[in-house]
């Protein structure tokens, strides 16, 4: 999607990563492989997104926005 993005337009001056998933499970009841899945869909590839793009912000002194929710800041 990134080299399109960069064919039709010619650079990539702004990221938003605003993809996100959240479950409501008691904490007793999260298994590693709940806990993973989350963890890859909202952290790591936010973080594999950037690192393919952010070169063409650099280079045109474009931003990266990151979007959370509530539910980041959500306690048990």
């Amino acid at each position: 999607m990134l080299e399109e993005a960069v064919k039709g337009f010619g650079s990539v001056d702004i990221l938003v990563n605003n993809a996100g998933a959240y479950e409501y499970i008691p904490l007793e009841e999260i298994t590693n492989d709940h806990f993973h899945r989350l963890f890859d869909l909202n952290v790591l590839r936010t973080i594999l997104v950037t690192q393919a793009a952010l070169p063409h912000p650099r280079k045109t002194g474009g931003s990266v926005i990151n979007i959370s929710s509530v539910v980041s800041v959500w306690v048990c």
